[in-house]
């Protein structure tokens, strides 16, 4: 199908990002030797912090930056503390519509790594909740995704954090549209029949829960895996090849393969997020491509914008060009 003959080219492309919005904070530190209250604790000079979304919005800084979206939509909760404004400033600084829902019960998400001067972590503090977003705040959350819509793609971005619940997923499958989710924990179910998951590969062997022979059931509904393998790139199983899941895990069939071009060293923070960014953008914009061959190119570009990611230290915002540049040099 010709971009020209799509109907969807004559409006804006629009893709909402739902899931756990974090704040994340680089403190940047110099170690000045030990605490003399505890012999074993390095004692830190501060030099500078800096504050980015994580996890979400991660996920949709990505789609804005690589820029092939003309509209970001980002869906979630946030807590009533001091924290939630700075969250604010730092998405909406990104050009990006965030939709959130204030909740007084539970801490903004956020993230902070004390760094030395040249990049090596020494600890990361986490403040946030976990327990499930139901009730008012979660009926609240699905008005906004409805009364905003329609999109072109709905990404939920998962990381544990309770936001991403079945009754949730139940409600954005009603919506009708392509769902890509980046899925946490050792239970997909609750997914759904979406279009594709995103695992990596700890989170793909947690799942796989039945054996039967030399075949591993995956308890997943969804139309699509795609095994993200890191500094490997990704491999693509179809429904159609369910029940072959681990026969073509362990044997590497090179059909199934998606390579990257190798790196001696980097950064896999954040990659994640630029990843699903990538997937998501292409499976939008790149309407010449049908059915298979759409979620194979899809996956490509998805490839070239996580291995742009990694070259760079902390969670990144791949540009465009990066992966036209990451493109020429490598065939994936």
């Amino acid at each position: 199908m010709s971009t020209s003959q799509d109907p969807s080219a004559k409006r804006p492309k629009r893709v909402a990002v739902v899931g756990d919005i974090m704040l994340d904070v680089h403190v940047h530190c110099e170690v000045t030797g030990l605490s003399p209250e505890d012999d074993i604790a390095p004692k830190l000079r501060i030099r500078e912090e800096t504050y980015r979304p994580g996890g979400a919005g991660n996920a949709a800084l990505n789609l804005k930056s690589l820029g092939l979206i003309d509209e970001v939509h980002l869906f979630g909760v946030i807590g009533t503390d001091y924290n939630c404004n700075t969250l604010k400033e730092v998405i909406e600084g990104a050009a990006i519509k965030l939709f959130d829902v204030r909740c007084d019960d539970r801490p903004t998400t956020v993230k902070t790594r004390y760094l030395t001067q040249r990049g090596r972590h020494l600890c990361r503090v986490d403040h946030e909740s976990a327990h499930p977003v139901v009730g008012h705040v979660r009926n609240a959350l699905e008005m906004a995704i409805k009364s905003h819509g329609p999109y072109d793609l709905i990404l939920v971005s998962d990381y544990g954090k309770g936001m991403v619940t079945e009754g949730l997923m139940c409600f954005l499958r009603s919506r009708d549209v392509r769902i890509v989710v980046d899925p946490k924990g050792d239970d997909f179910t609750k997914y759904g029949s979406v279009y594709a998951v995103t695992p990596n590969q700890r989170e793909f062997m947690g799942v796989m829960k039945e054996r039967q022979a030399d075949v591993w059931t995956l308890k997943c509904e969804a139309k699509n895996v795609i095994l993200t393998r890191g500094k490997r790139g990704c491999q693509l199983f179809r429904v159609d090849t369910r029940q072959c899941f681990a026969h073509a895990y362990t044997s590497d069939y090179a059909q199934d393969l998606l390579y990257v071009r190798p790196r001696e060293v980097g950064d896999p923070t954040g990659c994640g997020d630029s990843f699903v960014a990538g997937l998501a953008s292409s499976l939008v914009v790149h309407t010449q491509y049908d059915g298979d061959e759409r979620l194979a190119e899809a996956c490509r570009f998805a490839n070239a914008v996580g291995a742009c990611a990694y070259d760079h230290q902390g969670a990144w915002s791949v540009t465009l060009e990066e992966v036209q540049n990451e493109l020429e040099t490598f065939t994936y």
